[in-house]
């Protein structure tokens, strides 16, 4: 916390931007690896289709 007190206006302003920069591009990954979920779990669901119609057919 001293540390942020010492800091000048400019020095201030470049963190912030910085760690601004590094929420954004772990937003970015969030996005990307749900967004990869997301496909996983819709080609779970559409195996357990294709399964159960298949063991109907075979019935």
């Amino acid at each position: 916390m001293d540390d942020i007190m010492k800091m000048s206006l400019e020095e201030l302003r470049r963190e912030y931007l910085q760690l601004k920069s590094q929420l954004e591009e772990t937003e970015k990954s969030k996005a990307y690896v749900y967004g990869m979920y997301e496909t996983e779990r819709k080609k779970l669901a559409a195996f357990k289709d294709a399964v159960k119609s298949i063991v109907i057919l075979i019935e």
